[in-house]
C-alpha cells in the first residue's frame, strides 16, 4: 500500500498568523471517506455522548460539501448566553494548534477508551484503529496532526473534542462541581458559579488534553466575573455607519469608511475587521460618479489585507464593464510580487484567478518565480493561463517536470502532476505507473475545474438617483435603478 502526502496550501487568518491547509490524496482520503460513512451512526453516537458540544458536524443537504462546517458558530455563541445567565465566572480557552497536534493513535482512545487501543492496537474491529490507519497512511506515516480544511477532519476532531467534553465532565462530576457552557471546536466557554470552580475546571481541561498530547492556548485562555462580553464593540461601529445618498456626501462617506476600517484594525489586531468590513462594500449602492474612488479603495484595502481578494473578485465580477483593468493589472502584480517569495499560496492563486479572470497576462519573470517557489495550486493556474495564451509559451518548467512520476503521484506534488498530465499542460507517462490514478484519468475525474466561478450578484453601481437635497448625517436610503 503505498503512503502518500497532502499539498500544503497557506492561508491568511489575522495579522502575521497563517493557517497551512492540507490538500489529501484521494488514494488514502477516499479509503478514510468510506470508512466514515459505514461507520457514521456509530460516529454520531460518540456525538451524543458530549453535553458540551455545540459544533456537531451534520449532514449538509444542499450536497456542496458532506458536512456543515461553521454555519452553526452564531448557534454557540447564543447559546453561550443562554447558559451563563445564573453564573458568576467564565473560564474561556482554546486548544492550541488542535487540527495540526492531534496525535492520531488518540482516536482509537476517543472512541474506545486507551486501554482498550492500546491492548487492540491492530484489530481493524475498532473503528477508531481504521481511521488512525487511514490518516496515517495520507500523510507519510507521520501521527501528529490531521489536514487542516477537509469533512474528514472536522468529523474526526469533533470525535476527539466530544470525548474531551465526556472526561470533564466526569471530573467535575466528582468533586461535585457544576458546569455550564459549550465548545465549539476548539473553542471553549465555560461558566461557573465560583472562582475556585472555574479555577478547577481548568485545571482538569488541561490534564485531559495532555492526556491526548495537546494543550490550551494559553494566550487565549482566562477567567472571568459576570457580566460577560460576548459580542465585539467593532463590528457594530461598522454595521451601524451610515452611506449617504447625496453623491456629494457619498464620496465622503466611503473615505471615512475606509478610515474607519483601518483604524478599527490597528484597534484589534487579532479580529478579521478589514474581511468583515469588505463585505459591507458588496452590498452598498454606490453612484457611477464614486466608481472610480471606490475602486481605488477597494484595492488599497486589498493591497492591505490579502485575504480580502476573493471579495475584491465579486465585486469587480458584479461591476465588469467599470473595472479599470490597467489599475487592476497593477494590484495583481504588486500582490505578486509581495506574496511569492513569502510562499503566501493563498493570495498568489487568488491573484492568478483574478487573472484569468480578467483576461490579464503575467510576465515570464513573474510566471518563473511562482514556478520557483514549488506553490503547488498557483503552478496549477499558470499552466492553465499558459494554455490560454497569458503566460509566455517559453516559460520553463523542467524543474517540475522532474516531479512527474510514480513518487509524484504520491508526494505532495501529486495534484500538480495529476492535473498538468491529465490536461495534457505537460507530457507524461506518470499517470501509466498507478493504476488508481489512471483509471481516475480514463473516468474524467479533475479536481481543477476551470469553467467554475464565485458567485456574484447584481451590480450595485446606481446611475439614476432621486433629487432631493440631503443634509450631512442623514440615513434615509435612496430609490435605486441598477446600471445593469
Amino acid at each position: 500500500m503505498y503512503e502518500t502526502e497532502s499539498v500544503r496550501f497557506s492561508i491568511p487568518k489575522v495579522g502575521i498568523h497563517r493557517r497551512v491547509n492540507g490538500i489529501p490524496n484521494p488514494y488514502h482520503q477516499i479509503k478514510l471517506s468510506q470508512v466514515i460513512a459505514k461507520n457514521w451512526r456509530k460516529i454520531q453516537k460518540e456525538y451524543r455522548r458530549s453535553l458540551l458540544s455545540a459544533s456537531v458536524p451534520e449532514v449538509d443537504k444542499t450536497r456542496k460539501r458532506s458536512i456543515i462546517q461553521f454555519a452553526k458558530y452564531e448557534e454557540f455563541r447564543e447559546k453561550c448566553i443562554e447558559a451563563s445567565f445564573d453564573t458568576f465566572f467564565e473560564l474561556r480557552t482554546d486548544i492550541s494548534k488542535y487540527f495540526p497536534s492531534i496525535y492520531t493513535h488518540s482516536i482509537p482512545w476517543a472512541m474506545h477508551s486507551k486501554a482498550i487501543a492500546k491492548t487492540r492496537r491492530k484489530d481493524k474491529l475498532l473503528i477508531g484503529n481504521v481511521i488512525d490507519e487511514c490518516l496515517r497512511f495520507g500523510q507519510s506515516g507521520q501521527t501528529k496532526g490531521i489536514p487542516i480544511g477537509t469533512d474528514t477532519s472536522r468529523i474526526v476532531a469533533e470525535i476527539i473534542g466530544c470525548s474531551i467534553d465526556v472526561a470533564l465532565c466526569k471530573e467535575l462530576k466528582r468533586e461535585d462541581v457544576p458546569i455550564k457552557g459549550h465548545r465549539f471546536v476548539d473553542d471553549c466557554h465555560f461558566f461557573f458559579y465560583s472562582q475556585s470552580d472555574a479555577e478547577k475546571g481548568l485545571k482538569h481541561f488541561e490534564k485531559i488534553l495532555s492526556d491526548l498530547s495537546l494543550n490550551i492556548n494559553e494566550e487565549k485562555t482566562f477567567i472571568s466575573r459576570a457580566p460577560f462580553f460576548f459580542e465585539n464593540t467593532w463590528n457594530n461601529q461598522i454595521n451601524s455607519f451610515a452611506f449617504r445618498r447625496d453623491v456629494r456626501y457619498q464620496k465622503l462617506d466611503l473615505r471615512n469608511y475606509f478610515n474607519l476600517l483601518l483604524n478599527l484594525a490597528r484597534q484589534y489586531p487579532n479580529d478579521s475587521v478589514v474581511k468583515y468590513g469588505i463585505k459591507r462594500l458588496r452590498k452598498i449602492k454606490i453612484h457611477k460618479e464614486n466608481w472610480n474612488l471606490f475602486e481605488s479603495l477597494v484595492y488599497a484595502l486589498t493591497i492591505a489585507e490579502g485575504s480580502i481578494l476573493p471579495d475584491l473578485l465579486a465585486i469587480t465580477l458584479q461591476n465588469k464593464k467599470l473595472v479599470t483593468l490597467k489599475k487592476l493589472g497593477s494590484v495583481l502584480k504588486s500582490l505578486l510580487e509581495q506574496h511569492i517569495y513569502k510562499g503566501n499560496h493563498f493570495e498568489v492563486s487568488w491573484a492568478l484567478w483574478i487573472a484569468r479572470t480578467f483576461n490579464l497576462k503575467i510576465s515570464r519573470q513573474v510566471a518563473e518565480m511562482i514556478v520557483q517557489s514549488k506553490d503547488i495550486l498557483s503552478i496549477i493556474i499558470l499552466l492553465d493561463l499558459r494554455s490560454s495564451g497569458l503566460v509566455p509559451k517559453r516559460l520553463k518548467t523542467k524543474e517540475i517536470e522532474l516531479e512527474f512520476s510514480q513518487y509524484g503521484l504520491t508526494n505532495e506534488y501529486w495534484l500538480l502532476v495529476y492535473e498538468a498530465a491529465h490536461k495534457g499542460w505537460i507530457l507524461s507517462t506518470a499517470l501509466t505507473t498507478i493504476d488508481f490514478f489512471k483509471k481516475l484519468s480514463d473516468l474524467g475525474v479533475s479536481f481543477y475545474d476551470n469553467g467554475r466561478q464565485i458567485e456574484v450578484g447584481e451590480s450595485n453601481i446606481i446611475v439614476k438617483a432621486e433629487r432631493k437635497s440631503v443634509e450631512p448625517g442623514e440615513k434615509a436610503e435612496m430609490r435605486q435603478v441598477s446600471i445593469y
